[in-house]
């Protein structure tokens, strides 16, 4: 999906409300499956990398059972993003481009660290935002098994914005941009429903259906 110039685009994906413990473990294991593909940072519960001038890139694991580090890695998570939040990735610049990768773990394991979010808080949305006031949006959330809502929010002031979600997503999307233009990609054409009455150039709401080859459980 991408939109264009004075853009933003927010997805809502829905949580399921059944989750068993053979469900769990198949989502646990498909976790550690994409953790063995990829090239990536130090899973961790949250991420604020807010770099002005320069370009942020990069794989970057996040999940509500991974630890708080203390300092953080990057930037100072903010509280209004982690107090809602069961997990949480930030990416903010002024003039330079996001290309991310960000990988949201289910948080299904047993074994959880004692800095691990209490379990009153998993039920909570995953989070992931971008914000450039110029520069190209590109973030890609190719795996998401969790029983967390996953939230994603992009925006740019004069650039453009390409959003890859997983298969399982199921869930809604909005967008509205100033002076460019929307579009969703073949390959997601089939799974995308536009919601409004009257449908604008600007603007709209559509539904997003997880893939039908996904497996009932990640959805």
């Amino acid at each position: 999906m991408s939109t264009a110039p004075m853009s933003t685009a927010s997805f809502q994906r829905s949580r399921s409300h059944s989750l068993d413990k053979s469900n769990a473990q198949l989502r646990a294991d498909e976790d550690e499956r994409i953790l063995d593909r990829i090239s990536y940072t130090d899973p961790m519960r949250h991420l604020r990398i807010d770099w002005p001038h320069s370009s942020i890139k990069g794989t970057f694991v996040i999940g509500a059972r991974a630890p708080d580090l203390s300092p953080p890695a990057f930037d100072l998570p903010r509280d209004e993003i982690t107090g809602p939040n069961s997990t949480s990735a930030e990416f903010s610049t002024r003039t330079c481009t996001i290309n991310t990768t960000v990988v949201v773990l289910s948080g299904t394991d047993d074994a959880a660290p004692k800095s691990a979010a209490p379990l009153s808080l998993r039920t909570n949305p995953a989070h992931v935002n971008c914000h450039t006031s110029s520069g190209n949006i590109v973030i890609a959330i190719p795996h998401y098994v969790g029983k967390e809502p996953l939230h994603i929010r992009c925006e740019t002031g004069s650039g453009n914005v390409c959003v890859g979600i997983p298969p399982s997503f199921n869930g809604l999307l909005s967008w509205n941009t100033e002076g460019g233009s929307f579009e969703v990609s073949p390959g997601l054409r089939e799974r995308y429903m536009r919601l409004d009455s009257e449908p604008r150039k600007r603007h709209g709401t559509a539904k997003i259906s997880a893939d039908p080859s996904a497996p009932a459980w990640a959805t």
